[in-house]
C-alpha cells in the first residue's frame, strides 16, 4: 500500500505524520507532491532584516486544540531534539506570554476599556439565540442576518470579530462555531492570557522541524508538482481514485494507483495567488487560479458529493484582505507599542485599531522571530478586514497602499504621526493581498464542504480548511490538523483515540465565566 497526498500543507504534512504513527505505513511508501517552492502552505515565513521580511499570516492556540498539541507533541523541537515542540511552546509562553493591556485603541490610540464588552440588551438576545440555534437552520445565512448590526460597534465585537476575521457577510454558521467552540475564551479575550504562540515564526519552530522529521522516516517529497486532474473508477459500488495527473517542469505525467493505494487531495487555498507589495508599491491585483482551485473545480464538476468551490472563490471583493510584516531596525514604533500596552514587545498581544476604517489589527514578536533575525530588529506583523473603504490618513483603500501608505495610516491612529519620518527611515513595510484569505468563512451550507472522506468514494481522503469538521472552526491549524487524522482514521483506523472538539458551553464553570463577561 502507498498513500499520495496532493498538497504540501500543515493539513497534508500531518496526514504523512498520522500515516507514519497511527497506521504503519512506511515512510517510503508516502508520497507528497507540492506545487510551490515550499512546503507549509498558510504557515509561510521569509525573508530578511535588510530587505523586509514577509508573512502571510500566523496562527495562535489555546491549550484545548487537541489535535495540533498532539502532533506536537511527538515532533522534535527546532532548537534542541530532545525537547517536543510542545514542551518548547509550554516553555516559550510560560516566560512570554500575552498579557494584554491595551487589545483596543480608540483615535489617536487611546486605550480602550476592553474588558467591558458593551454589548446591549438586544445583543445579547442575539448571541444567546445563535448559540441555541440547531445549525441546519442557519444553511445560507449571514451574520448580518441573524445579528443586529449594533453589535459591531461593540468592544465585544472589534475583540472577537477581529481575532477570527469575521466580517458581517460572512457564515452565520461560523461564527456560531466560534462562539461554542471559544466560549470559554471569553473572559480572557481582553487580555487573551490562554493564547499561545510558537518561539519561531510558525515555518521555522512548526513546518521545519515536522519536514524534516518526515524526511527521515523516508518520506518522499516531490516539489514542483501540480496536480492537474485524478480519474476515478467504479470499484464495489463506489468510486476508487485510478490514476492522477502531475504537471513538473513543464511535462505532464501520469501516477497508476493499485486497487490498495489511497490518495488525499487538499481542497482550495485561503492563501493562493498572494501577491506582495514593497515600501513604494502596493500589491498588485491577483492573476491566475492556483492549480488548488483549479483541481476542486475540476473534480466538483464531474463528480458527486466533493462540495462547491464557487460557494467560496467567486466574490474576490468579499474575501481578499490585506496583510503587512514591518521589519524595524530602531524608530518610534516599538516604544509607542511598549508604552501603550506597558509590556515588552511580544507581550502586549494583539493591538485592534477600532477608529481605522480598515480595522487595522497589530502585533509585536518577541527577537528573535526568525532565527537569522539580527539583534536590534524589531518585527510587527498586522491585517486589515475592510478593503472597500478610503483610510483616515491616506484616502485610498487597503489593497492600493504601499508599505509606505501602510505606516502612515498606521502612524495617525497610534497617535504618533509626528514621528512618520523617523518611522519611514527606520522601518520597511512589506504588504501581502490575499484574494481568498476570507473565502473559509464566507456564508456556506453544509454540503458546500465534503467530508473528510466523502460518502461514496474508496479511497480517497479530503484535507484542509474546505472539509467539514463537525464543530471545529476554521482558519486554525487545529482544523487543518484534526481533518487529517479524521482522513486517516475514516480509510485505515487509527490505534488512537482522537481528541474530542472542546466546547465551553457544557462545561459549567466555563459557562459561569463566559455569561459574567458577556453581562460585564
Amino acid at each position: 500500500m502507498k498513500a499520495h497526498i496532493i498538497g504540501g500543507g500543515i493539513s497534508a504534512l500531518a496526514t504523512a505524520a498520522y500515516l507514519f504513527r497511527d497506521a504503519g505505513l512506511l515512510g517510503a511508501n508516502i508520497h507528497i507532491y507540492e506545487a510551490g517552492e515550499r512546503l507549509g502552505g498558510a504557515l509561510d515565513a521569509r525573508g530578511s532584516a535588510e530587505h523586509g521580511y514577509v508573512m502571510r499570516g500566523g496562527r495562535m492556540f489555546e491549550a484545548r486544540e487537541g489535535c495540533i498539541h498532539d502532533l506536537m507533541s511527538f515532533l522534535p523541537s527546532r532548537d534542541d531534539p530532545t525537547v517536543s515542540i510542545e514542551d518548547d511552546v509550554r516553555a516559550f509562553n510560560a516566560a512570554h506570554g500575552w498579557q494584554n493591556a491595551a487589545r483596543l485603541l480608540g483615535p489617536g490610540g487611546e486605550v480602550l476599556a476592553a474588558e467591558h464588552f458593551g454589548l446591549s440588551p438586544r445583543n445579547l438576545l442575539d448571541l444567546t439565540e445563535l448559540l441555541l440555534a440547531p445549525e441546519g437552520v442557519l444553511d445560507g445565512k449571514s451574520v448580518e442576518d441573524v445579528l443586529d448590526l449594533s453589535i459591531l460597534q461593540t468592544n465585544f465585537w472589534n475583540m472577537f470579530g477581529s481575532i477570527f476575521a469575521l466580517l458581517p457577510w460572512h457564515s452565520a454558521i461560523e461564527t456560531r462555531r466560534y462562539l461554542r467552540r471559544f466560549f470559554h475564551l471569553l473572559p480572557t479575550m481582553a487580555s487573551m492570557t490562554t493564547i499561545q504562540r510558537t518561539r519561531y515564526n510558525q515555518y521555522e519552530s512548526l513546518v521545519e522541524p515536522l519536514r524534516d522529521w518526515l524526511k527521515r522516516l523516508g518520506v518522499q517529497v516531490h516539489m514542483g508538482c501540480c496536480c492537474e486532474d485524478v480519474d476515478f473508477v467504479e470499484d464495489a459500488g463506489r468510486l476508487r481514485p485510478a490514476q492522477f495527473s502531475l504537471r513538473r517542469a513543464g511535462v505532464t505525467e501520469r501516477v497508476t494507483l493499485d486497487a490498495s493505494d489511497l490518495l488525499f487531495i487538499t481542497l482550495g487555498s485561503h492563501v493562493a495567488d498572494a501577491t506582495f507589495g514593497d515600501m513604494a508599491t502596493p500589491p498588485p491585483p491577483s492573476a491566475g487560479d492556483s492549480p488548488a482551485w483549479a483541481l476542486w473545480r475540476r473534480l466538483a464538476g464531474r463528480y458527486p458529493g466533493l462540495g462547491d468551490p464557487e460557494v467560496f472563490r467567486a466574490r474576490i471583493e468579499r474575501t481578499a484582505w490585506v496583510t503587512f510584516t514591518i521589519t524595524a531596525r530602531g524608530g518610534p514604533l516599538r516604544p509607542r507599542i511598549e508604552a501603550l500596552s506597558g509590556a515588552a514587545l511580544g507581550r502586549g498581544g494583539l493591538m485592534t485599531l477600532t477608529a481605522s476604517p480598515w480595522l487595522l489589527t497589530l502585533t509585536g514578536f518577541h527577537t528573535p522571530h526568525f532565527t537569522d533575525q539580527p539583534a536590534g530588529s524589531d518585527l510587527f506583523w498586522g491585517y486589515g478586514l475592510y478593503l472597500d473603504r478610503p483610510g483616515s490618513a491616506v484616502d485610498k483603500v487597503l489593497s492600493d497602499c504601499s508599505g509606505a501608505e501602510i505606516l502612515g495610516e498606521l502612524a495617525h491612529h497610534l497617535g504618533m504621526s509626528q514621528a512618520l519620518p523617523e518611522m519611514l527611515e527606520t522601518a520597511i513595510c512589506m504588504p501581502c493581498l490575499m484574494p481568498y484569505a476570507g473565502s473559509v468563512l464566507m456564508r456556506r451550507k453544509k454540503a458546500d464542504r465534503p467530508a473528510p472522506v466523502p460518502a461514496g468514494y474508496a479511497n480517497l481522503g479530503l484535507l484542509g480548511q474546505f472539509v467539514e469538521v463537525s464543530d471545529d472552526v476554521v482558519f486554525t491549524t487545529e482544523y487543518a490538523v484534526r481533518g487529517a487524522r479524521l482522513a486517516v482514521e475514516g480509510l485505515l483506523g487509527e490505534a488512537r483515540a482522537i481528541p474530542p472538539v472542546y466546547l465551553g458551553q457544557y462545561d459549567p464553570h466555563a459557562l459561569i465565566a463566559a455569561l459574567r463577561a458577556l453581562a460585564g
